[in-house]
């Protein structure tokens, strides 16, 4: 399965809490969405995330990291990024389909 993330899920940190790994990274691009930043109600740390929503453009690009990975690992991308996203498959510049986490 592929997996496209644009924000915490390609820190090495990140990626060792949630699955117990360090993942291999390839770059690629997103067209047709735009970076916003949101707030977690439930953190006092404020601390703010990014979000992507489809522009109204198709020119917008979103540069981030392309990952291979298993299917228990995508469960728990579901549960590490929570109900203000939610999880569909597009195309990337690549040519490649992926699992992208946007806003609900």
């Amino acid at each position: 399965m592929l997996l496209f993330t644009y924000g915490t899920l390609q820190q090495e940190t990140v990626q060792l809490e949630v699955f117990g790994r360090k993942l291999k990274a390839w770059p690629d691009e997103l067209h047709g969405f735009e970076r916003r930043f949101i707030r977690i109600p439930d953190e006092e740390s404020g601390t703010e995330y990014p979000i992507l929503y489809q522009s109204e453009t198709s020119d917008s690009i979103i540069k981030g990291s392309l990952y291979e990975i298993e299917e228990q690992e995508l469960l728990k991308a579901d549960a590490y990024e929570g109900e203000n996203y939610r999880r569909i498959r597009l195309d990337l510049k690549s040519g490649k389909r992926a699992w992208v986490y946007i806003g609900v």
